[in-house]
């Protein structure tokens, strides 16, 4: 801000918030502060002490300065790989247990996408598959292996989500978003399959009251289906209210 007059600035008891103004700014302290500011930046135009009025704008840059990294937000493509092999050996001391030799297999890929639309909402989706396998073998002390004891087990996951997001603010943020999970399991003791998916309708939100005060919420409601499962589906949620204060 630059002045442009030399005269004395005068005291003005009309310098006040209006209290619908008050209620409209109580719980955003970005707009309380650019208000204020505009309040006072008007009063120095209109008494000729500022020749031009930016306040809007670069409150809003110290705000993103401030509390920009309060969530992050990303853009592009991401491919993920991974392998992970293993070797357990299981052996007691109990007198005719037997000694279990397991070699494991655990194999991952997941895609991931962030799209900005622009400054205020974005796109988010992913897409993983899991796999893992087993293959045990039991043999005894006294005896050598039978391969009639062999068990193999594996594991098959597939998750596929989509979220859209809104950032009104650099320190609020509104996140909603469809996951979908399937399962498929082969278990080799009891050599039965198992399958299920889990479908979930997620809410995830963030309000900064002030630099004292946070509001966090999350909800979610599900719907499983399960071949083991006696009734077959079932439907479940839960939610998390979370207000904190930091005394300074």
């Amino acid at each position: 801000m630059r002045r442009i007059s030399r005269k004395p600035v005068e005291r003005c008891s009309a310098l006040h918030r209006p209290p619908d103004m008050e209620k409209e700014t109580a719980f955003d302290s970005r707009r309380h502060t650019i208000e204020e500011i505009s309040t006072v930046t008007r009063y120095l135009q209109e008494q000729g002490y500022l020749s031009k009025e930016d306040v809007d704008y670069y409150t809003t840059l110290y705000d993103y300065w401030l509390y920009g990294g309060l969530h992050q937000r990303l853009s592009g493509f991401q491919t993920e790989v991974e392998v992970q092999p293993g070797y357990v050996r299981e052996k007691t001391n109990t007198g005719g247990a037997p000694v279990t030799d397991a070699f494991r297999l655990n194999a991952r890929v997941g895609l991931r996408y962030e799209k900005p639309i622009d400054l205020y909402k974005q796109h988010s989706a992913s897409a993983s598959f899991d796999y893992s396998f087993m293959k045990s073998f039991y043999s005894y002390p006294d005896e050598k292996w039978r391969d009639s004891r062999n068990k193999n087990t594996n594991f098959k996951h597939l998750n596929l989500s989509y979220y859209f997001g809104y950032y009104p603010t650099s320190r609020t943020h509104l996140r909603i978003g469809l996951e979908e999970n399937l399962h498929l399991t082969h278990d080799g003791w009891s050599d039965e399959s198992d399958t299920y998916t889990d479908t979930s309708l997620n809410l995830k939100a963030y309000y900064y009251l002030s630099p004292q005060l946070r509001l966090d919420l999350s909800a979610n409601l599900n719907f499983q289906k399960n071949s083991a499962c006696y009734s077959g589906y079932r439907w479940y949620g839960g939610y998390a209210f979370t207000l904190t204060y930091a005394l300074y």
